[in-house]
């Protein structure tokens, strides 16, 4: 009896390790930032960040940064997801902007800005 409880603990234990590095990974700060040099829209659809037309739900200025969540390749565009400080996620396709890595050393988020 005293051997299965022992066996449980240790297998609920193992479980809760597990989750733990699987949410600690998940969770991961970005090595890529998208850094505002003038201003730059920011739509809250990746459809609406096609448009030209589309309504602007965030404009990022001069020197501000966001983290880069995800390259997507739209036919013969790069829309970049990000997420604001306050945690706004929206999309860029357009405006005066460029890219900022904090460590070489980690994997590279978007293949086509190696």
């Amino acid at each position: 009896m005293a051997r299965r409880m022992v066996r449980w603990i240790l297998a609920v234990l193992a479980c809760l390790s597990m989750a733990a590095l699987v949410v600690t990974l998940a969770r991961r700060p970005s090595d890529l930032f998208l850094v505002a040099r003038g201003p730059v829209p920011v739509h809250a659809t990746q459809g609406a960040a096609l448009q030209p037309a589309a309504a602007v739900q965030r404009q990022l200025r001069a020197g501000e940064r966001a983290e880069v969540i995800a390259c997507i390749d739209v036919k013969a565009y790069l829309i970049y997801e990000i997420r604001l400080a306050d945690g706004f996620r929206g999309f860029v396709n357009e405006g005066a902007y460029e890219f900022e890595r904090t460590d070489d050393r980690t994997p590279r988020r978007c293949r086509s800005l190696q």
